[in-house]
């Protein structure tokens, strides 16, 4: 079984590169997708120690993950150009 980390490729600059059908399949309620104007990050935390990650990713592949996954879209009150998909 893969690990949840083999779904990306990490790099220091840029986006990550990701594995689209395999995050789909690691998915779960500890992700969520954040965008700040017209950057994307995904984040996973857990909620019992582990290992949380932040990672930069493309629109296209955010795009992807939140219609795929079909995430809900809350905005920020506080913040105009900021977005997050459970």
């Amino acid at each position: 079984m893969k690990k949840f980390e083999d779904t990306y490729i990490f790099r220091l600059q840029g986006n990550c590169e990701i594995n689209r059908e395999l995050m789909v399949k690691k998915w779960d309620d500890k992700c969520f997708i954040s965008q700040w104007k017209d950057e994307y990050t995904l984040s996973r935390v857990p909620r019992k120690g582990g290992c949380s990650f932040k990672i930069s990713v493309s629109e296209s592949d955010a795009k992807y993950l939140i219609e795929k996954l079909k995430l809900n879209n809350f905005k920020s009150v506080v913040f105009r150009s900021g977005s997050t998909w459970i």
